[in-house]
């Protein structure tokens, strides 16, 4: 696979970061504004030393044409040596030649000290300063000779070298700033935006429903905040109402209308569950109820009176259960217990007979009709059963063994 520039500059990451792209970006506008900055003012400063380098050279010829006028009229060469060696302190020339008028050399002076970029030095020299300056020396209004100052770029790779190491620290000052800033756009940027995939994974993640983002420290992250915690809101509020209808179908489905108590489906499901509890630990017994009169109590006073004996017949059933009992209605007139924790028969005798204790109070009607209603209990314990479904068998026969026998009585399942 081929591998493009930018990707080989960021390594093997084929997603940089945005603190990367940041630090990147600023990096590279900062380094090219330097740049140009530098090179610019380096040009300009360029040419303005050469043209003051050449006003420069111009003054030296005047004045050394000045000085030597009389050693060159007198041709004392001696005297016009001297005169031009009392300027070999001077930085800004390379070479002083006196000429008469015949082109004879009659002293010449050369800049022999040495420097840290003398390269550099003949370089600007054989660009720069290609053509020497030369000045006519008069007597008289006469010429009598000429003096050739050739310049020297010792001045300008100085002020050069100055501008690189400035560069340089500029270079080094760009880099402290730009890893500056990069860490406060990603402080203020990036923790955002990590802050916003955080909660967004606990959302998904634990349904942390409940959970928002903090304020933001710029406006255009902190109103996206306020538009993450609105929809969080709307989440949470639609997570409650699905919840809320969830366990509204949850209850119809495993609860009976009419008394409100557990259906068959969910009795079997419990009953299931506590069986294999009762395995492990101590047995549990099953109770079935049948309403021995229901019937007749349909027929007689209409279906509004039976299913107002159904609802009174759920009420007392659950007045003489513990809380830990389990009651439902398996449909009609019947109805089933299921008792944890028994410790034997006696206790499951004990509560079938607390039941029918409270038969002997009547049921009045709405219209005030009072009624008088018959259980057959049918009791089988979980000791003497393997499944689930053999002990149901043996609890529903025990009631129709029950029914069998005067009204208001239990049988005991063998």
């Amino acid at each position: 696979m081929k591998r493009t520039f930018f990707s080989t500059i960021i390594g093997s990451q084929t997603q940089p970061t945005l603190k990367h792209i940041f630090k990147r970006t600023h990096f590279v506008v900062l380094l090219i504004a330097l740049l140009i900055c530098g090179f610019s003012l380096s040009v300009l400063s360029l040419f303005a030393l050469d043209n003051y380098a050449k006003k420069n050279l111009q003054l030296i010829a005047s004045t050394v044409s000045y000085r030597v006028e009389a050693g060159v009229v007198f041709n004392d060469r001696p005297a016009i040596q001297e005169t031009i060696d009392q300027l070999a302190y001077r930085d800004d020339f390379s070479t002083i030649r006196i000429e008469d008028i015949h082109g004879q050399v009659l002293a010449e002076l050369k800049n022999t000290k040495k420097g840290s970029f003398d390269a550099l030095d003949q370089l600007f020299n054989h660009f720069m300063f290609l053509n020497p300056t030369s000045e006519a020396i008069k007597h008289d209004d006469e010429t009598v000779g000429t003096v050739w100052v050739s310049g020297n770029s010792k001045v300008i790779t100085k002020f050069l070298s100055q501008v690189l190491l400035g560069l340089v620290l500029c270079l080094v000052i760009t880099l402290i700033s730009v890893s500056y800033f990069s860490y406060r756009t990603h402080g203020y940027i990036v923790q955002s935006f990590e802050k916003m995939t955080t909660v967004a994974n606990l959302v998904r993640e634990q349904r942390a429903f409940n959970l928002r983002l903090p304020k933001a420290k710029i406006q255009e992250l902190d109103e996206l905040s306020q538009d993450f915690n609105s929809l969080l809101d709307e989440i949470e509020l639609w997570h409650q109402n699905l919840k809320q209808e969830n366990d509204t179908l949850t209850y119809k489905a495993q609860h009976d209308s009419l008394t409100g108590l557990p259906n068959r489906g969910y009795f079997e499901t419990r009953l299931e569950s506590l069986f294999h509890q009762a395995k492990d630990s101590s047995q549990l017994a099953l109770l079935f109820f049948d309403n021995d009169r229901f019937k007749e109590i349909n027929d007689t006073y209409g279906h509004a009176a039976g299913d107002f004996v159904l609802t009174q017949t759920s009420v007392r059933l659950q007045s003489r259960l513990r809380q830990k009992d389990f009651l439902a209605r398996l449909g009609g007139d019947e109805f089933a217990a299921i008792l944890p924790q028994i410790v034997d028969e006696k206790n499951a005798i004990m509560v079938a007979e607390a039941i029918l204790a409270t038969l002997n109070d009547p049921i009045y009607l709405p219209n005030g009709q009072r009624l008088f209603i018959h259980l057959s209990i049918g009791i089988a314990l979980s000791q003497d059963c393997k499944t689930p479904e053999q002990l149901l068998e043996k609890a529903d026969a025990a009631m129709y063994h029950a029914k069998r026998s005067p009204s208001n009585s239990w049988y005991l399942s063998d």
